[in-house]
């Protein structure tokens, strides 16, 4: 919507901030997020609302889904930002480990066959140990994404719905990254919050 409301009223922009603050601070539902934004008027203005209106500065779980759904519809403009993000960090990261990046280059193996048991690679050879090593690069951030954004705990259902949240997730990552390239912080690159 042109305007920067959405049907409900609510700016769209503080709509958009107050999920991603919800990731960010790990809140598993939108009520959690919800009772969050009520409670603590510092983030709610932060994102954008108008704590002037009180409770109903924060937009309902009606308008919280609606606009989940929005962004579900729209995954391929996620993917876009998420590839963006991307590629900024890739042309501007100094990464010791460039050239074993199992992210840029997309590994993608058929269902049809058996990794586990027909291996390209011998398992006693280099190149196993190369492959080996992108695993744990990817294992890693499996695990940041359950641990830091609460997947492990999640009430998501549909594949949509979590499609979409993990895009977020990922592209909150980058954004972290990005900014402690831009302050030039390049040992806070792979934290997610600064102290």
């Amino acid at each position: 919507n042109s305007s920067g409301y959405g049907v409900d009223k609510y700016p769209i922009r503080a709509v958009w901030n107050s999920i991603l603050a919800g990731i960010v601070f790990q809140h598993l539902s939108i009520e959690s997020l919800r009772r969050e934004l009520s409670r603590n008027l510092s983030l709610a203005q932060a994102c954008g609302f108008n704590i002037f209106h009180g409770d109903a500065a924060i937009p309902s779980s009606g308008c919280y889904t609606r606009f989940m759904s929005k962004l579900a519809e729209n995954h391929k403009e996620l993917r876009k930002i998420f590839e963006v993000l991307l590629t900024f960090c890739y042309d501007n990261l100094d990464c010791r480990d460039r050239d074993r990046c199992p992210i840029v280059k997309q590994i993608r193996i058929p269902l049809k066959t058996d990794r586990r048991i027909f291996t390209p690679a011998a398992r006693s050879s280099a190149k196993w140990e190369k492959l080996y090593n992108k695993r744990s690069a990817v294992k890693r951030v499996n695990s940041r994404i359950d641990n830091m954004f609460g997947f492990e705990k999640h009430t998501i259902r549909g594949l949509k719905k979590m499609n979409t949240r993990v895009t977020l997730a990922l592209i909150l990552m980058l954004t972290f990254a990005v900014g402690n390239t831009v302050e030039k912080k390049p040992d806070e690159v792979r934290r997610f919050l600064s102290a």
